[in-house]
């Protein structure tokens, strides 16, 4: 009968080999399996080029400053003209419409009409100086460089008017061509009793 100890010793190269194989199916093993942590942590390679790399944020957020300036520019509009002042010792009544539109108030309008005239109805924000006041009730009140505006019962009266204050030094005064009718016609604001009085209803 053989001892088992006997057989042990009797394959001496049977250990031997299995003693071998372990460590040569480890490292096998281990040259097989790459590390999968590496390369996920990494993304790629040392020396790898990859071209789907993302664009820097600060270069994302420039682009959109960028195009929000550009929209807000597409909006603004241009800023309308001021409008300019008198040239000559006539103007239309649409030339001081627009500037009482601009809301410019560097100006001044005279009615040389009669008092009664003017307190039945006038261009909404002119004073009352009749001819027989000019030009003293001007110069009392009036700086020489001030715009003014003057219309009367006629052109002729209002061309009379402008003269009389150009001779004692005002240089920016015009007549309103068609006096109070024509500012009505455009349909400028007037006041007085006439033009707050109620209509009258059959």
């Amino acid at each position: 009968m053989t001892n088992p100890s006997d057989q042990q010793q009797s394959n001496p190269n049977v250990a031997e080999q299995h003693g071998q194989q372990q460590p040569e199916s480890a490292e096998a093993n281990q040259q097989q399996q790459p590390d999968n942590g590496v390369q996920s942590a990494m993304g790629q390679q040392p020396g790898q080029d990859d071209g789907n790399q993302p664009q820097p944020v600060a270069s994302n957020a420039d682009s959109q400053v960028a195009d929000t300036v550009d929209a807000v520019k597409s909006k603004v509009t241009a800023p309308v003209p001021t409008p300019s002042g008198i040239s000559s010792s006539q103007a239309a009544p649409q030339e001081l419409l627009q500037r009482l539109n601009w809301g410019e108030p560097a100006l001044t309008i005279i009615d040389v009409r009669s008092r009664s005239a003017f307190n039945d109805e006038r261009i909404q924000g002119a004073i009352p100086i009749p001819m027989g006041q000019l030009p003293k009730a001007a110069e009392a009140s009036l700086e020489y460089s001030r715009d003014i505006y003057i219309y009367g019962d006629s052109d002729d009266e209002a061309a009379e008017a402008v003269e009389r204050l150009r001779q004692v030094g005002y240089r920016h005064v015009a007549s309103i061509q068609g006096g109070l009718s024509a500012w009505k016609s455009i349909n400028g604001s007037t006041e007085g009793i006439s033009a707050f009085a109620s209509p009258v209803t059959a």
